[in-house]
């Protein structure tokens, strides 16, 4: 709980992080953990690979979770990664995602969005 307190505030993300990675090592909400932890660090540095392993941590514990989907989606548009970010959205969006803005306002496919495979995908899936 101190590192949900720590993450709403502007400039305390050094300390979220040690909250957030102490309750993983006391197994306390780690899916939650995992993710908030990751999307720190990609917010610090595009090129961080941890958050990639956290992401596919919880996928593997939660195979059939869009989210876990989304969120690596999110993690390779960070780095400008259209395809595999538009393959992994895909996969979300297979087993449930439903939210066309959330995947439109997502800031994490800015760089992606207006790549072809990305843009097939959405009018694949969302009437334009």
């Amino acid at each position: 709980q101190i590192g949900r307190v720590y993450d709403k505030r502007k400039g305390f993300e050094d300390s979220a992080l040690l909250y957030f990675r102490r309750s993983l090592v006391l197994k306390y909400d780690q899916e939650y953990c995992r993710e908030r932890i990751a999307y720190i660090l990609m917010g610090r540095d595009k090129n961080n690979s941890e958050p990639l392993e956290l992401f596919t941590a919880t996928m593997q514990e939660s195979p059939f979770a869009w989210r876990s989907y989304y969120n690596i989606a999110c993690y390779y548009g960070n780095r400008g990664e259209a395809e595999r970010s538009a393959a992994s959205l895909e996969k979300a969006l297979q087993l449930g995602l439903k939210s066309r803005n959330l995947v439109m306002e997502e800031p994490y496919f800015m760089a992606v969005k207006d790549a072809a495979v990305f843009q097939a995908l959405l009018s694949k899936h969302f009437s334009q």
